[in-house]
C-alpha cells in the first residue's frame, strides 16, 4: 500500500543530536537502522539536530550504509528542540502517515507490521484527525543488558511479563502515552506541528497530544484536566496523563509498545534544565488552544519547492481559518498589500524574495489588492484565488481568475461530461433541495404552496405569475466591479421599479427578498412585495415562474430548481440555454414575456464540473460581526475540508472521525470504576465539574447509555445468567447489592 503520491504508506522520524556525553547514541542509532530491513511500506528519515561537524558526518555515514535518508536541522549552538526537528522531518516526509521514533527505543520483529495494520483499520491516509500513540516500558541499567542479550521475540514477552508481576528492580517505569506519535501527515501540517515556545526537554510533545486529542475527542475529558500527576501509576480517572494514556492503550491491546533502553543521564545543563519552565508553559498553552483554537501557524510542504507570497498579514484569522490549505502552498511569505508603493515596489520584492506564486483571497477586496492583482494577470505572473463557491459549504481556488473573470467556467471546460456521472449530480441537486443546505442561514422550509398560501393572506397574491428578485449586499465585490450595462446596485432598484410597473398586475407579483445580512431593504416601488426576512430561498425559487437579478450565487441555485433566470450583470454562470443577459430594461421584458425553457442537461454538466472538477468543500465554522453601518458582516473562523481540489495533482479527500467512546465502554480501562464513580457523585451537579469541557449534555448522555445497557434493559434470561455469574465470583458484593 502506497500513498497518493507513489511513496511508501508510512514514514518514520528519527531526531538525533550527538554530544560528547552522547556518543552511545550513535551505537543506538546503528542499532535501530540495523532492524529494518526487510520492512515494507515505510521508509526512515533520520534528522541530525545540529550535532557537530564531525557527529554529523559519523551519522550520515551510518544512515548511507543502511539505505536510509539523512536530513541535517540546522540548529548548531542552540539547545536541542527536539519537536522543531521533529517538524523538519514531517516536512520533508512524502507519506501519507508520519511517526515519530526516539533513538534509544527498541521494537518487535513485526512491530512496523502491526503498525501498519492499525493505520489501515483506522483507514488513517482518509480520516486524517485520527492518531494513536504508541506505549513504551523505560528499562532499569541492570534489565537493559538483559533484554538486549535475550531471543528478540522472548525478550519482549518477558517485558510485558514483568510489568504484570511488577517484578521488582526490571521496570523504571511505563508510559501509555509517548512522543511516538502517529499521526496523518497532512493533519500534522496544518495544526502547525510542535509549539516553538518550547526549547529543552519536556512537554511539548504533551501540547501537541493535547490538540490532537482536541480535534479527534476519542475520549470524554477527565477531572481537573490540566493537573499534570507526573505518573501513569493512579486508577483514578483525573489529569491530562489519564487521557493522553487512553490513545496508547489502545495500541497497547495489539501488542504494540516499544522497549526503551537504559542510558547514562547527561549532567544538568540547559536542555535538562528547562523542565520547570516547560510545564508551567504547557499549561498556559493547553488552556489558550481550548480558549481560541489557534495554534500555531501551519507548517509548509518543503517537497514543493515553491514559495508562495500571501497578501495579508500572518496570523490573521482569514489565513488561520485555511489552515489546510496553507500547507500546500509550500514555503509561505506573508506581506500586506499595503506595504507596496507601487508596481514597481513589488516587482522587486518578489524577485529579492525569490517568490513564484502569489495567493490572493478575493482580490477585490480593495482598490490597493485589485492593481496588484492586475498587475499580475496583466504579466502572466502565478498567482491562485480562494473564495467561497456558489454551491452549499463549495470554495474555489482559481489559478486563472475571479468569477466573471476567469477562464474556468467556459463551456470548453464541462461540454464533455456525459453518462453515469449525470445521474449522480442529479441525485446530489434532489438531495441538496430536499435538505436545504444554503450559502446564507434561512428559516425553516414551507414548500411553494404553503408559502404561496401564506403570501395570499397577506397581499392577495393568488395565482399570479411570481418574478422573484434576490439582492445582493450593495458593498459585494461583485456589485461594485462586475455590475456591467445597467450599471450600480442603484441602477438594478431602479430597473426593478420600472420592471414591477411594466407587469400586468392581475397576471404577475414582484417578490423580493433582501440580502440576509443587510438590515435594511433595498430602496424600489412601493408595489414590489418584500418577503419576510428568513424565507427559505428555496421556497422562493420552487415559487418563482422567472427569477431577476444583478449576478448574485442565488443565479446558479436558481439552475436547481429549472427556474428561468435573468441576470443584469456580468457573472461566472451565464450559459446558453440555461439563462438570459439583459442589458436594458427592454431585455428584461422581453425576457419575463416570451416563454423561457432551461437545458438541464447542460444545468446537470456545468453542477457535475463545479462540483467533481472545481469546487473544493469544507464546513464553515463563522459568526456575525456588526459593522459601523449597522449591517453584518459573516467572519469565518474555521474551515473543514472535506475535499480540496486544485492543489495538486489529484482531488484531496478527507473525512473525521468524531465518535466517541461511551463513558462505560472498557476502552477506559483500569479507569473505567473511577469513571462511573464519579458519574455517579456528581449526578445531582452541573456536568461542568466533570471535566472543563465536559457538556451537561455528553453528562446526560452518560448516564443514559448507563442506564441503557445496564441489567434493566437486558432480556429476563441474560439477568438471570449475569446475576448466576455475580454470585459465583463476587458473592460479598452480590449480596450487598441485594440489600441496597
Amino acid at each position: 500500500m502506497v500513498n497518493v503520491n507513489g511513496y511508501e504508506l508510512l514514514s518514520v522520524i528519527i531526531p538525533i543530536r550527538v554530544s560528547a556525553d552522547r556518543e552511545y547514541v550513535l551505537a543506538n542509532l546503528e542499532r535501530q537502522l540495523a532492524d529494518i530491513d526487510g520492512v515494507k511500506l515505510v521508509n526512515f528519515l533520520v534528522v541530525d539536530s545540529g550535532s557537530n561537524e564531525h557527529y554529523s558526518k559519523i551519522i550520515e555515514n551510518i544512515c548511507n550504509s543502511h539505505n536510509v535518508k539523512y536530513l541535517f536541522h540546522e540548529s548548531r549552538g542552540e539547545t536541542l528542540a527536539v519537536g522543531a526537528a521533529r517538524d523538519f522531518g514531517v516536512q520533508h516526509a512524502k507519506s501519507d502517515i508520519v511517526m515519530f521514533m526516539d533513538v534509544d527505543l527498541v521494537w518487535d520483529t513485526h512491530f512496523f507490521e502491526k503498525i501498519i495494520d492499525e493505520i489501515k483499520l483506522r483507514n488513517m491516509t482518509v480520516c486524517i484527525n485520527s492518531f494513536f500513540l504508541v506505549p513504551c516500558f523505560y528499562l532499569s541499567e541492570n534489565s537493559s543488558h538483559e533484554f538486549l542479550e535475550m531471543d528478540r521475540k522472548l525478550a519482549f514477552h518477558q517485558v510485558k511479563r514483568w510489568h504484570e508481576y511488577q517484578t521488582f528492580g526490571k521496570i523504571d517505569s511505563y508510559a501509555p502515552s509517548t512522543s511516538v506519535t502517529v499521526v496523518n501527515r497532512a493533519h500534522y501540517l496544518s495544526l502547525g506541528g510542535h509549539r516553538k515556545e518550547f526549547y529543552g526537554h519536556g512537554c511539548e510533545d504533551f501540547e501537541l497530544i493535547h490538540r490532537l486529542a482536541a480535534n479527534f475527542p476519542k475520549y470524554a475529558r477527565p477531572k481537573n484536566y490540566y493537573l499534570n500527576r507526573g505518573n501513569y501509576d493512579s486508577i483514578e480517572y483525573e489529569g491530562f496523563r489519564a487521557l493522553f494514556g487512553l490513545y496508547g492503550e489502545i495500541a497497547m491491546r495489539s501488542s504494540l509498545f516499544l522497549i526503551h533502553i537504559w542510558h547514562p543521564r547527561p549532567s544538568r545543563g540547559a536542555y535538562h534544565g528547562s523542565m520547570h519552565r516547560n510545564k508551567k508553559l504547557l499549561t498556559e498553552l493547553m488552556k489558550k488552544y481550548d480558549q481560541d483554537k489557534i495554534g500555531p501557524s501551519p507548517l509548509a510542504d518543503l517537497n514543493l519547492n515553491a514559495k508562495t507570497l500571501i497578501l495579508g498579514v500572518k496570523g490573521d484569522q482569514s489565513w488561520l481559518s485555511i489552515r489546510q490549505i496553507l500547507p500546500y502552498l509550500g514555503e509561505l511569505e506573508y506581506r500586506s498589500e499595503f506595504t507596496f508603493n507601487c508596481n514597481e515596489d513589488f516587482e522587486k520584492f518578489l524577485k529579492r524574495n525569490n517568490i513564484q506564486r502569489l495567493f490572493f483571497w478575493n482580490p477585490y477586496g480593495n482598490e490597493t489588492r485589485l492593481k496588484l492583482y492586475q498587475w499580475a494577470k496583466s504579466t502572466n505572473f502565478p498567482f491562485m484565488v480562494f473564495e467561497r463557491g456558489a454551491l452549499p459549504d463549495s470554495w474555489f481556488i482559481d489559478e486563472t481568475g475571479f468569477n466573471a473573470d476567469s477562464t474556468k467556467y467556459g463551456y470548453q471546460n464541462w461540454q464533455h461530461i456525459q453518462g453515469d456521472v449525470l445521474h449522480e449530480t442529479s441525485f446530489y441537486i434532489d438531495n441538496l433541495i430536499e435538505c436545504g443546505n444554503t450559502l446564507e442561514e434561512n428559516g425553516a422550509r414551507l414548500g411553494k404552496d404553503l408559502l404561496r398560501e401564506k403570501l395570499d393572506k397577506l397581499y392577495r397574491i393568488g395565482s399570479k405569475k411570481v418574478l422573484f428578485i434576490p439582492f445582493q449586499r450593495p458593498s459585494d465585490t461583485v456589485i461594485k466591479y462586475f455590475s456591467g450595462d445597467v450599471g450600480g446596485y442603484e441602477q438594478f432598484c431602479e430597473l426593478v421599479t420600472n420592471v414591477q410597473r411594466k407587469l400586468d398586475p392581475n397576471e404577475w407579483v414582484v417578490l423580493a427578498k433582501k440580502h440576509p445580512l443587510e438590515t435594511q431593504r433595498p430602496i424600489v416601488g412601493a408595489d414590489v412585495i418584500f418577503v419576510e426576512d428568513d424565507t427559505h430561498i428555496y421556497d422562493l425559487l420552487s415559487l418563482a415562474d422567472k427569477t431577476l437579478l444583478m449576478n448574485s450565487g442565488v443565479g446558479v441555485l436558481a439552475m436547481l430548481f429549472k427556474t428561468p433566470l435573468c441576470y443584469v450583470s456580468d457573472c461566472f454562470y451565464g450559459i446558453e440555454g440555461v439563462n438570459k443577459k439583459a442589458s436594458n430594461l427592454d431585455d428584461v421584458m422581453k425576457f419575463i414575456n416570451e416563454p423561457q425553457s432551461v437545458d438541464w442537461e447542460k444545468v446537470l454538466q456545468f453542477i457535475t464540473y463545479l462540483k467533481n472538477d472545481f469546487y473544493s468543500f469544507a464546513s464553515t465554522s463563522t459568526y456575525l460581526r456588526k459593522e459601523e453601518d449597522g449591517s453584518l458582516r459573516s467572519i469565518t473562523e474555521k474551515l473543514t475540508f472535506t475535499e480540496i481540489k486544485q492543489l495538486s495533482s489529484r482531488p484531496l479527500f478527507f473525512q473525521y472521525d468524531n465518535a466517541q467512546v461511551p463513558w462505560n465502554s472498557k476502552a477506559y480501562g483500569e479507569f473505567l470504576p473511577s469513571v462511573i464513580r464519579t458519574i455517579k457523585n456528581n449526578s445531582d451537579k452541573n456536568a461542568d465539574t466533570y471535566g472543563e469541557n465536559s457538556s451537561s449534555t455528553q453528562l446526560l448522555s452518560a448516564k443514559k447509555v448507563i442506564i441503557d445497557n445496564s441489567l434493566k434493559s437486558r432480556s429476563f434470561k441474560e439477568r438471570f445468567e449475569r446475576k448466576s455469574l455475580k454470585l459465583i465470583r463476587e458473592p460479598v458484593t452480590f449480596f450487598k447489592d441485594a440489600l441496597r
